[in-house]
């Protein structure tokens, strides 16, 4: 009786555990929403570009200009008024023709001559490396003197025409200086009162193409 009390509970538990459950069953979570995908090319802005490169400015240099030497400062203007000396005459044709040695660096010297038409008139000055003043008057006796044209426009103030008068003072500085001018008439005497330093010295004053010295450093010449 024992024996047959075991085998039916055996057999009932072999077919509880086959028992299908058909009830509902216990709620599952719900699934998670799909994610996003993620951006494609097509979905996502373009990219910005890359800034553009900037050129590098080009700079224009102006060749270098060339080295100017700035005249010397030049003193208060002192006309040098008429000399008490009666001027030396020289024969005519005294001072034709241009000087030969006449040349920038030449020791201290005044250079007057005229041109072979006789109306035509040059003065020059020049000094080796020193700077020296050279002063002066220029004038007629009758007729007049025109077309002054200094060698340097900055010395327009240096050299002044008044009516039969040049008047001129000026520093020289191992260049050659002096200024250019002419007759109103042909054959017409000139006189000359030149001054170096301040003092006249007719060692230091060259006429013509021969280069002579005048008598005098205050003379007249005539073409």
């Amino acid at each position: 009786m024992i024996h047959q009390r075991s085998a039916c509970a055996a057999m009932a538990l072999a077919i509880s555990a086959c028992v299908v459950t058909t009830g509902p069953r216990p709620a599952q979570p719900p699934p998670p929403p799909p994610s996003a995908p993620p951006p494609t090319l097509a979905s996502s802005p373009p990219p910005a570009p890359p800034p553009a490169p900037v050129p590098a400015a080009t700079v224009q240099t102006a060749p270098p200009a060339a080295v100017q030497t700035a005249p010397p400062a030049q003193p208060v203007f002192a006309p040098t008024p008429e000399p008490a000396d009666r001027p030396i005459d020289h024969p005519r044709g005294f001072g034709r023709g241009g000087p030969r040695g006449l040349n920038p660096g030449h020791p201290e010297s005044f250079w007057v001559w005229h041109e072979d038409n006789g109306t035509a008139w040059h003065l020059r000055s020049t000094t080796h490396r020193n700077l020296h003043r050279f002063s002066g008057r220029v004038w007629t006796s009758d007729g007049s003197i025109v077309d002054v044209h200094p060698t340097r426009l900055e010395w327009g103030d240096r050299i002044r025409l008044a009516g039969r008068n040049v008047e001129f003072d000026f520093h020289t500085d191992g260049g050659v200086d002096g200024f250019d001018f002419r007759t109103a008439a042909p054959q017409q005497c000139v006189h000359f009162a030149l001054f170096i330093d301040g003092r006249g010295d007719p060692a230091r004053i060259k006429i013509g193409g021969g280069e002579q010295r005048p008598r005098h450093h205050v003379f007249t010449l005539c073409p």
